[in-house]
């Protein structure tokens, strides 16, 4: 067994079993689950195509490691389709932990079918080690309601708690959030949700299966501690890239050429000027833009985000509480 502060910022190369066998129980605060749903997509390094039988003999392996390294008042959040969400949520009520919600991710557009509707979602399923204790952050997840919306005074002033039918765009080809190279990958619209709802700055995230990086990615911008792991050397070096951890850094040439809209030089400049948007046009253009009502908006905090790609990590709070994160990548020239 080792040292949890060995695995800490970490994105270990190697099969997940394996590697959480060797990490001590009862450490890890939240657990977000993205495996693979035996559909028959082309990994590098991973059979998509097992027997049924087969398939849930391993997830129930990968699940039991994944109960036990969770801390008394930790949370799992299992992303899956619809051929295995009945079976992993027996598995996993079979492991002792409690289901809280089955979240439906409406992902808003998914594969055009001609003799079947089209899906368009796919299953999160939400348990907890403990019944009633555990990490639930109400207040940093709030959205705006409906009675908000329409001026109602009974509306709770902070926002209420989102739905279980989360509609956040998957991550398109096209998408500038898009990897190249990796045939799934999860937006950070969503992690960012999870990782509010269900950790503390002083908890660790774990991700067993990594792909691109997002749980980790996520986790830095928001201040906890993390520990991924990925089968694949080719998804991992993607994942490092992403989060910093590669060995091949950016030339002093390279990032001396970063600038963003307007002439700015760096994400330290960008930075400034979203923490200085009450009177900086640019940061009041920027934040319209991406859909903000000014006259709603009591605080926006920018900061930069140090790694492969330079970001700018900008949490934006509302007169009435709730807040949005946004994450920009500034230009490259």
């Amino acid at each position: 067994m080792r040292e949890i502060e060995d695995l800490l910022d970490e994105i270990s190369l190697g099969d997940c079993i394996s590697i959480m066998k060797t990490i001590p129980s009862g450490k890890i605060d939240l657990i977000f689950a993205d495996p693979p749903y035996n559909i028959g997509i082309k990994y590098d390094e991973y059979n998509d195509k097992m027997p049924y039988e087969e398939y849930l003999e391993w997830s129930e392996q990968w699940l039991k490691e994944c109960a036990r390294l969770l801390s008394d008042n930790g949370s799992i959040y299992v992303a899956i389709n619809d051929d295995y969400a009945a079976e992993l949520t027996l598995i996993m009520k079979k492991l002792g932990l409690h289901m809280r919600n089955w979240i439906i991710w409406y992902y808003t557009f998914g594969q055009a079918m001609s003799k079947k509707f089209s899906k368009s979602h796919t299953h999160i399923l939400y348990f907890t080690k403990e019944k009633k204790d555990f990490i639930f952050n109400a207040d940093d997840i709030r959205v705006e309601s409906e009675r908000q919306r329409i001026g109602d005074k009974r509306a709770n002033p902070k926002g209420k708690v989102p739905d279980d039918v989360w509609k956040i765009s998957r991550v398109a080809g096209t998408f500038k959030e898009r990897l190249p190279g990796l045939p799934t990958q999860m937006p950070i619209e969503l992690l960012q949700r999870v990782i509010a709802a269900s950790s503390n700055l002083d908890s660790i995230v774990f991700d067993p299966f990594c792909g691109s990086g997002t749980t980790p990615y996520v986790a830095k911008q928001m201040d906890r501690k993390y520990i991924a792991t990925e089968i694949s050397p080719n998804y991992c070096n993607v994942a490092r890239e992403r989060l910093g951890l590669s060995k091949i850094k950016e030339s002093p040439e390279k990032r001396g050429r970063r600038t963003a809209t307007g002439g700015l030089e760096n994400e330290t400049d960008v930075s400034k000027k979203f923490n200085l948007w009450e009177t900086d046009s640019h940061a009041q253009q920027w934040l319209i833009r991406l859909g903000h009502d000014l006259n709603q908006i009591k605080e926006v905090i920018a900061k930069k985000i140090s790694g492969y790609k330079t970001d700018v990590f900008v949490t934006i709070t509302y007169k009435s509480g709730a807040q949005k994160i946004e994450n920009l990548q500034v230009k490259l020239v």
